[in-house]
């Protein structure tokens, strides 16, 4: 499939126009300074970005076809509000909901792409905001940053944004003065998570319950009472394994429930949690568990409900 724009030219000409600084320089690693060394990381990042989102669309598509995201929305139930949603992918859960007023926030531009043809597909008003720009970053190796946003409350919108700092996020609702009433991230966990957008944190490898923790509790929660109401309504979806109770509590953390209230980080009240089969997604949710036998690749689905502080 070929997409209706691509982000490899803008972010080349962005990085090299960035690097004629001398102190921006420096700041990086003296293997990366160098033209031939970035443009060949820039452009991989390009094509892999391409990649997730095609290879993401097939699996979304299957999870809709099982019912996960109808299964969902029953479990949140009737929408009030302004709804928001964190990796939003290609846009099939959005649709679920139909005609309300939501945002879609995605980094990869290429599923924001994605969700837009999706959405239109099924009648649905939608404005898509993808364009971003590289920057490098010390710490973390390269972020991408959203060029430009805007919030259409009548609608469904798509914002590129990175969902660990929602900066883009955060600026356009304070613009328009307003706070989401319920939001939404979906389906997290599973290898591909963290393998797929490593450039933004040279530490993180492979998904685990640390790094979910690093997102949520750190991170994610944070951020939320910037863009979600007091008393609003947070909803976390999250693919395990179907021992992943067994391997809580060899970790220390506890029960299921404890690690879902663990992840609240104080910012919020876990009031509900329940847990469905999800349709094997071969390949992305291989789990090596030492120590336990007669483990099969499966995997099920974790919802927890969180109403804000």
């Amino acid at each position: 499939m070929a997409f209706d724009e691509t982000y490899f030219g803008t972010w080349h000409s962005n990085l090299a126009e960035v690097l004629k600084k001398r102190a921006v320089r420096d700041a990086f690693p003296p293997t990366l300074r160098s033209a031939d060394k970035l443009e060949g990381i820039i452009r991989q990042l390009d094509l892999d970005l391409q990649r997730y989102a095609l290879e993401w669309q097939r699996l979304s598509d299957m999870h809709k076809e099982y019912g996960t995201y109808r299964k969902i929305v029953e479990f949140i139930g009737e929408p009030r509000g302004l709804l928001i949603d964190l990796g939003s992918g290609n846009g099939n859960f959005l649709a679920e909901w139909g005609d309300i007023p939501s945002v879609g926030v995605d980094l990869n531009g290429y599923c924001l792409q994605l969700a837009e043809t999706n959405l239109r597909q099924r009648g649905l008003p939608v404005v898509r905001y993808s364009k971003s720009s590289i920057m490098p970053n010390p710490e973390k190796g390269l972020d991408i940053l959203p060029l430009e946003g805007d919030l259409h409350l009548d609608q469904v919108t798509l914002l590129t944004d990175d969902i660990t700092e929602l900066r883009m996020t955060k600026q356009v609702l304070e613009h328009k003065k307003a706070k989401a009433d319920i939001v939404t991230c979906m389906l997290w966990g599973g290898r591909n998570v963290y393998e797929t957008i490593h450039f933004l944190d040279q530490n993180a490898g492979s998904f685990d319950y640390k790094s979910a923790a690093r997102l949520t509790k750190y991170k994610l929660m944070d951020n939320l009472p910037a863009i979600l109401k007091s008393g609003g309504r947070f909803y976390l979806a999250m693919r395990m394994h179907p021992l992943a109770e067994q391997i809580s509590s060899r970790m220390g953390v506890g029960t299921m429930e404890e690690m879902f209230k663990d992840l609240a980080g104080g910012r919020a009240t876990l009031t509900k949690l329940t847990k469905f089969p999800l349709r094997q997604e071969t390949g992305l949710t291989d789990i090596n568990i030492r120590g336990i036998s007669g483990v099969q690749n499966e995997t099920v689905l974790y919802v927890a409900e969180y109403v804000m502080k």
